[in-house]
């Protein structure tokens, strides 16, 4: 406290039974609740109390963080140890958890907020873990005006907010990222024993028609893309330093009105066309592609990429650390979208030279790849018998390292 609290009291007992009433009428200067800066606060307290247990009720509460207003009833009860709640706030993300004292150690850490986060919330809360007799049982609403999801710029978010016992959820999540695109999807947060070491998480999204550019923060790939990409995924994994080396889930991806060929994962495609099938980089202008992935300790794995332009389109299957970035890919070039019938014709003919011809590995990482082409002679001695006369068993596509989840 900064300076004297202005009250007004009265008391009343009963002398029979030594129940008893306290009303004050306060009126706080600067302060701080749970380290929140707290520039006032107001309001009615009324404690009532017998010679076991006391209740205390606050309302109204008027009060104003550093950064926006609360204001709401709280009703708090010394026989189960717990708090009643029915309130609304504006106040920056991380003093709003901290007031409430729920995922306060980083858990929501991927989320920043440029403007205050609104909060509307019904309900109740333990505030010992071991002496309470209730269970958290929250409810609300939760939006914000602007901020970033995972370094993704996003407008006009709103959710609903759920805290029942050791878990949180925020559901019925909708927003826009800045280039236009529509998120859709929700979290659930468990915390065993209100433990935020063993806090897990589960999330289902949906991106539809997000700007490639917005998307490619989310690994904090910052130079320029075009086209939009939609994505369906459901992720689990644990909020810590390296949340992503935690990830494990499913989910496909499509890509459409861009210039993959642009990007420099695939710059080394076209330098290898030019080296060896001259004259035609010039016509590399893949702009649409689709996969479906699995995620293992933060490592992507698909056997289905396929990237399609108007005279070459690519089909892959391999790994990308989704943590460091590191690819370890099988490309082949086709002529023509497979999907057409030009294109299916074309890749009937010349399946058996492209195939010879035009296969590549692929190493290195997302803004630096490395393409190594893989020759006639290396193709042709990769499928022949060892010297011993067994045939070689070395897979073509290796299994990456397990990647350890990291202790908090």
């Amino acid at each position: 406290l900064e300076r004297p609290v202005n009250a007004d009291a009265t008391f009343a007992v009963n002398i029979d039974n030594s129940d008893f009433s306290l009303v004050l009428a306060l009126d706080v200067g600067p302060c701080a609740y749970r380290g929140v800066p707290i520039k006032y606060a107001k309001g009615t307290v009324s404690a009532y109390g017998t010679n076991i247990y006391t209740s205390v009720v606050v309302y109204p509460l008027q009060a104003e963080s550093s950064t926006g207003p609360i204001a709401g009833k709280l009703i708090y009860r010394e026989e189960s140890e717990s708090l009643e709640i029915d309130a609304s706030s504006a106040m920056d993300l991380q003093q709003t958890v901290s007031v409430i004292n729920i995922l306060n150690h980083g858990e929501l850490k991927p989320i920043q907020c440029a403007k205050p986060v609104h909060l509307t919330t019904q309900g109740i809360i333990a505030l010992d873990t071991k002496k309470s007799t209730v269970k958290n049982a929250l409810t609300g609403k939760i939006s914000f005006e602007e901020g970033t999801i995972l370094n993704v710029g996003v407008r006009d978010v709103t959710c609903d907010l759920k805290i029942n016992g050791y878990s949180a959820s925020f559901d019925n999540v909708r927003g826009t990222s800045l280039g236009g695109g529509k998120i859709a999807g929700g979290i659930i947060f468990d915390f065993p024993n209100y433990s935020a070491t063993s806090t897990l998480f589960t999330t289902s999204a949906t991106l539809a028609n997000m700007s490639f550019s917005d998307f490619s923060k989310v690994l904090k790939i910052t130079d320029t893309r075009a086209g939009k990409i939609s994505i369906n995924m459901a992720l689990l994994g644990r909020p810590c330093n390296r949340t992503i080396a935690t990830l494990a889930g499913e989910g496909n991806l499509t890509i459409r009105d861009s210039l993959i060929s642009r990007m420099p994962v695939f710059a080394g495609f076209t330098d290898q066309l030019a080296r060896h099938v001259p004259g035609v980089s010039s016509l590399v202008n893949q702009s649409s592609g689709s996969m479906d992935f699995s995620v293992e300790n933060g490592v992507l794995r698909t056997d289905n990429l396929v990237i399609e332009g108007d005279v070459f389109s690519m089909n892959g299957r391999g790994t990308c650390d989704l943590d460091t970035e590191a690819l370890d890919f099988v490309m082949r070039a086709n002529f023509f979208k497979k999907e057409s019938l030009v294109g299916r014709i074309a890749h009937l003919v010349t399946s058996p030279i492209t195939k010879l011809l035009l296969e590549f590995k692929v190493f290195g990482t997302l803004d630096k790849s490395d393409w190594s082409y893989v020759n006639i002679l290396e193709k042709i001695t990769d499928n022949l018998p060892s010297i011993s006369g067994q045939p070689k068993t070395t897979s073509e596509f290796p299994t990456p390292p397990s990647t350890p989840v990291p202790e908090r």
